[in-house]
């Protein structure tokens, strides 16, 4: 006798197969947006780190900035210290204060004697045009400090916006 499938039989097999390839196709599916998802973390980690990267730079270049406040805040507290009729600024090591300069320093720069005789020496002048001179170059290179920091500060702000 002969074995022959009812046709149910091929029906049922069928739609077994069906359901069999609609799961393999969600599998499929499920595995490629878990991909997808997958990449978009790493995308995002990067993203994190580089902000805060970012972030710290932000923060170290408001601290410069803050020193360089204060810096300027003790420069003016030591000439008027000293009541120096030049307002031009004076270089000063960092983070000094005025209580560090003795009372007696101050008397000597008010007291000096060309200050008295209002004339002079030689070596007075070239003494004052080397200061000047030095000014000039300080100056000149917290402006190119400034500029430097500005690029910086502009590079990491166009950094910041996709």
């Amino acid at each position: 006798m002969r074995h022959t499938l009812s046709p149910f039989s091929v029906i049922f097999d069928q739609i077994i197969y069906i359901f069999t390839v609609r799961e393999l196709l969600k599998s499929a599916e499920v595995e490629a947006e878990n991909a997808k998802l997958r990449q978009i973390i790493e995308e995002n980690a990067k993203r994190d780190a580089e902000s805060a990267e970012l972030n710290t730079e932000v923060t170290r270049l408001r601290h410069d900035i803050e020193e360089m406040k204060q810096q300027t805040q003790v420069i003016t507290e030591v000439q008027y210290a000293c009541s120096i009729e030049d307002t031009s600024p004076v270089e000063v090591i960092p983070k000094i204060s005025t209580t560090s300069i003795p009372s007696n320093q101050c008397d000597n720069v008010n007291s000096s004697p060309s200050s008295v005789s209002g004339q002079k020496s030689l070596k007075d002048i070239e003494m004052d045009t080397f200061l000047e001179l030095e000014y000039k170059r300080k100056v000149s290179d917290e402006i190119k400090q400034r500029n430097k920091e500005k690029e910086t500060f502009t590079r990491i702000g166009s950094k910041c916006y996709f």
